[in-house]
């Protein structure tokens, strides 16, 4: 009885010793991590551990989010790797109402060049002194799939429908079509209601899914080119054609009509050409037929003048 005592005190004297040996173990530990954690901090902030407060995102941000401390906090971080051109707290109020350029991550330090111009208050500080806002309406294909933005510019074409009578001889007449540009480089300000902040932001996407499919865009013009617009919507289909914004030179293309799809500068102006029947050689296509087809006035006849075999390596009409 006496030896089990012994053997019982006997272990709990080890658990004892293991217990403050453990505790010793882990009071070393975490004292050499905390000062291994002091180490790396002083690598990463210098020396000095000198630190400097900076504006940063509070969430991801879009071009055309107006900055406020809505969207904005301060932060503190290590000061070698500051930008000089980071926005700091004392100069935030100097910023706030104005919008952003540039897309912003979470965290991400403000820049002075992120910068634009000071939000608008309403829609009409778009407009310039003689413009007029003009809304038109558009879908799928005439606003180029949806892609164009608040921000692009565009071209305008006015496609009307004309009739013309066929030559003589001809009993059929059809509606000819006609295509005639409008305007040049101008300036979409806003698809439906999701409009630039400032004159001169660059762009402003679309935050959601809903935005990126609109059934309008409004553009600012000059008084009369307005003008030219609300007529132009009431005499045929208008087009529009995105631009690359870079692109300052004037529309180079006139006016063209249904003829000119079908005029080629070796038939004439009342035929074209094609090739048929053509067969693969040597990584090739030799042209075998060539076929010449007058197209009357009326495009509702198509009579084959004639086919003629084309020598291999000839392009002769």
């Amino acid at each position: 009885m006496v030896s089990k005592t012994k053997k019982l005190s006997g272990s709990w004297v080890v658990l004892l010793v293991s217990l403050v040996v453990g505790g010793i173990a882990f009071f070393f530990a975490n004292m050499y991590l905390t000062n291994k954690e002091a180490s790396l901090r002083d690598q990463i902030f210098g020396e000095q551990g000198a630190k400097a407060q900076v504006v940063v995102a509070t969430t991801d941000l879009a071009p055309g989010d107006v900055i406020g401390p809505e969207i904005m906090a301060v932060a503190e971080l290590p000061a070698e790797h500051v930008s000089k051109y980071s926005i700091t707290p004392e100069y935030f109020d100097a910023v706030q109402g104005h919008v952003l350029d540039e897309y912003m991550s979470k965290g991400e330090p403000l820049l002075s060049h992120f910068i634009s111009d000071l939000a608008i208050d309403r829609f009409s500080d778009l407009l310039s002194e003689g413009e007029r806002a003009i809304t038109l309406e558009v879908d799928e294909i005439i606003s180029n799939s949806h892609m164009a933005v608040a921000g692009d510019y565009v071209d305008i074409y006015l496609l009307l429908s004309v009739d013309a009578s066929g030559p003589s001889g001809d009993e059929t007449t059809s509606d000819k079509k006609t295509l005639l540009p409008l305007l040049s480089r101008v300036k979409i300000i806003a698809v439906d209601n999701n409009s630039l902040m400032t004159r001169n932001q660059a762009y402003s996407m679309p935050v959601s899914q809903e935005e990126a499919g609109y059934s309008n865009i409004t553009i600012g013009v000059k008084a009369k080119d307005a003008a030219k617009l609300a007529l132009a919507k009431e005499s045929g289909l208008l087009y529009i054609f995105l631009r690359n914004a870079e692109d300052q030179k004037a529309n180079s293309v006139d006016g063209i009509d249904t003829e000119f799809l079908y005029q080629t500068q070796a038939g004439g102006a009342n035929s074209y050409k094609y090739y048929s029947s053509a067969n693969a050689s040597s990584g090739g296509i030799d042209p075998v037929h060539k076929y010449f087809t007058r197209v009357s006035r009326s495009l509702s006849t198509r009579e084959l003048v004639k086919s003629v075999p084309v020598l291999k390596g000839s392009d002769s009409d």
